[in-house]
């Protein structure tokens, strides 16, 4: 290596794949997709969420919240290895 803009910041690579997963999500007309966006980017509570998304309750947007969090945390690894 020549200089220190040939090195990768590893935020900023996980940052992308986080990004591109979801936007796979999107792409794929994902549940995970709206429930992520509102939780993290529209600052929704888990009772909204549950509201919006028509779950019986906040436990449930909840549990259906941790599932796609995994859910995106595998394709973001998937997306960092290829």
């Amino acid at each position: 290596m020549d200089s220190l803009d040939e090195i990768e910041d590893p935020k900023e690579s996980q940052f992308t794949a986080i990004e591109s997963a979801l936007e796979i999500m999107k792409a794929a007309g994902s549940h995970c997709y709206e429930l992520l966006t509102l939780y993290w980017y529209h600052k929704k509570s888990h009772v909204e969420i549950a509201q919006i998304m028509n779950y019986s309750n906040d436990k449930t947007s909840k549990k259906q919240k941790s599932g796609c969090q995994e859910k995106l945390r595998k394709m973001a690894f998937n997306e960092l290895n290829n």
